[in-house]
């Protein structure tokens, strides 16, 4: 319950059921570097999704209206795919986000498994 968790110490509340909250984290993170080091064979499609997932499961809804123009074709891509994920919670983007790296690197993505 959510008193018992605001009381508790640090040590139980990282060993209690937060624990695993903490590992999907850190799961999301080691996708983002793996991608940083082995994704540079990505199409743009592919690269659009992670950053749509990425900027879902760090920042949240993209609930900005300012679009860019028209001659600034990437950032409009980018702005259109992050609003194509509004709603999904953080936690289901990273889950996604682990998911969509482990499909595209398998070879480099074992240890997320």
């Amino acid at each position: 319950d959510k008193n018992h968790t605001e009381n508790s110490s640090n040590a139980e509340y990282m060993g209690g059921p937060f624990r695993f909250l903490d590992m999907s984290a850190a799961k999301f993170e080691q996708a983002a570097e793996l991608i940083k080091a082995h994704g540079s064979n990505l199409s743009n499609d592919q690269l659009l999704n992670l950053y749509a997932l990425y900027k879902q499961a760090t920042v949240g809804d993209n609930d900005s209206d300012d679009r860019p123009g028209f001659f600034n074709p990437t950032g409009r891509a980018k702005f259109d795919a992050w609003k194509a994920q509004h709603g999904k919670s953080h936690d289901a983007a990273k889950h996604e986000y682990v998911e969509l790296v482990c499909s595209l690197i398998p070879d480099h993505a074992a240890s997320l498994h």
